[in-house]
């Protein structure tokens, strides 16, 4: 792609560190708790499930739930804390005369799919100063480049994900794909182009064929190093599997990637 991967890596790495923590993991995973321990609840916890996780609703909703929580195992919902930070940025590519792109304005993130991931969530956008620099330039179009060899398009809607998942002693799971194994309804994906690793094990990226059991592909992707498949109506699904600190005397582990989901016109 002529990137200076070194380079790029070593600009941009910093910034994934100043990004806001994602809520919508942190709601996700107190409601999952509350199935698990009131199973009686279910229906109710569900008929709430939408606006909790997208914001409507304060934690305020969940109080008569926990009232009925046994004390010693309150410690473990109060521990459930943001894992992961994210940023978004949202491209139009054309290949009317070459490859045109263009940054377009962040819009609510929905993914085209049946779960809980078709609702939309507001995170917040990328600092264009740096999705601007020629290198990023590049790696986007680079990207639309392996995607051209595969299909052809006249257009791609692209929205860019920065994720910085991060592993600490109260950390109960950190993972990039709370949902499972999955596939994010976009056309063609790039589901990690890793940034940097420090102080984690794990974060192994898996992809699986249709019967989402068949192991395709198992690799513990370095910084510079990236996967671009084809996602909604293929074969493939994938997942990463939860970070943990490698050494547990020092206090922090994380891992940063880039994600791209790709959609054709």
């Amino acid at each position: 792609m002529g990137i200076d991967s070194i380079n790029f890596i070593a600009e941009v790495k910093d910034s994934f560190l100043e990004l806001p923590t994602d809520s919508y993991d942190t709601r996700l995973a107190q409601i999952k708790f509350l199935k698990q321990e009131l199973p009686h609840q279910i229906e109710r916890l569900e008929h709430i499930f939408e606006d909790y996780y997208t914001g409507k609703l304060s934690e305020v909703v969940l109080d008569p739930f926990l009232a009925e929580i046994p004390t010693e195992k309150l410690e473990t919902f109060h521990r459930i804390q943001p894992f992961r930070r994210r940023g978004i940025a949202q491209f139009h590519l054309s290949m009317s005369n070459g490859m045109q792109l263009e940054e377009q304005e962040v819009i609510p993130f929905c993914q085209r799919t049946t779960s809980y991931l078709n609702l939309p969530r507001h995170f917040q956008p990328l600092d264009s100063k740096m999705t601007h620099r020629p290198d990023y330039q590049k790696l986007i179009k680079g990207v639309a480049g392996l995607v051209k060899e595969q299909r052809d398009f006249n257009e791609m809607t692209i929205s860019l994900h920065h994720m910085h998942t991060f592993a600490t002693p109260n950390t109960v799971k950190a993972s990039n794909t709370p949902e499972g194994i999955h596939q994010d309804g976009a056309d063609f994906i790039a589901s990690a182009i890793v940034v940097e690793r420090y102080n984690v094990g794990g974060g192994v990226s898996r992809i699986y064929g249709e019967d989402k059991q068949t192991l395709l592909l198992e690799t513990c992707l370095s910084p510079g190093e990236g996967i671009c498949q084809p996602d909604e109506g293929s074969q493939l699904w994938h997942e990463v599997t939860p970070i943990y600190r490698a050494d547990e005397t020092l206090p922090l582990g994380y891992r940063s990637i880039i994600g791209l989901d790709m959609y054709l016109n």
